[in-house]
């Protein structure tokens, strides 16, 4: 059983980690002690008697956030394919959208710690083999065997990504919800592409954009 100083320690540590989440949010990398400092209301001694570097909190911050959206992530069951694909990209692109900034710079910046740079090479490793799965997963909900096509994989890999999130949020200034409308709506159209019930002059008679879902949107 934790002692009461190991509780209370753990309990420091919870509250610098949601701080650095919160910064990171607001300044993205850019984020400092000092502003987890203020996000957390503790001085700046507190923060460096708890994590030897703002990096090392950092990565503890980032990783306890990407376990907890990689464990939560909706599974394809008894919903169907189609509500699936709405709930992951509304998933995916609502934990986008919280650390957007931060995430953008993990995956274009070449000059951060080796402790970020680790953990970005992870979420690069995780989001391209999540990414496949669930270009492979709808290939074969739609009747297909086997993989998906490179078409379908790009697309995919393109509208769930943090680069697209940003894109919709900046751009064209609108939230993480539209960006998973956005995303669903290009998915399902590749994936209309390569329905079977397609003629041979390429007109879909029975669409995987047919009445199954054009209510929900």
């Amino acid at each position: 059983m934790a002692t009461l100083l190991e509780r209370k320690r753990q309990t420091t540590t919870d509250h610098l980690v949601l701080a650095a989440l919160a910064g990171l949010a607001k300044h993205g990398l850019a984020v400092t002690v000092d502003d987890i400092a203020r996000e957390a209301n503790v001085n700046r001694r507190t923060v460096f008697r708890y994590f030897a570097t703002r990096d090392d909190l950092l990565a503890v911050a980032l990783t306890q956030e990407s376990d907890t959206f990689r464990s939560s992530l909706p599974q394809l069951g008894d919903q169907g394919w189609q509500a699936w694909l709405a709930e992951l990209c509304q998933a995916v692109h609502q934990a986008n959208g919280t650390l957007h900034r931060a995430l953008y710079e993990l995956v274009t910046r070449h000059d951060l710690s080796p402790r970020l740079l680790a953990f970005a090479d992870d979420i690069d490793t995780y989001r391209r083999g999540r990414n496949s799965d669930v270009a492979d997963t709808l290939w074969r909900a739609i009747g297909h065997d086997g993989g998906a096509p490179g078409e379908l994989r790009s697309v995919v890999a393109a509208h769930l990504s943090p680069h697209f999130t940003t894109a919709v949020s900046q751009d064209a200034q609108e939230n993480h919800a539209v960006a998973a409308i956005l995303a669903r709506e290009a998915i399902l159209a590749a994936l209309d592409r390569h329905s079977p019930a397609v003629d041979a002059g390429g007109r879909s008679t029975d669409p995987v954009n047919s009445g199954t879902h054009g209510g929900d949107r």
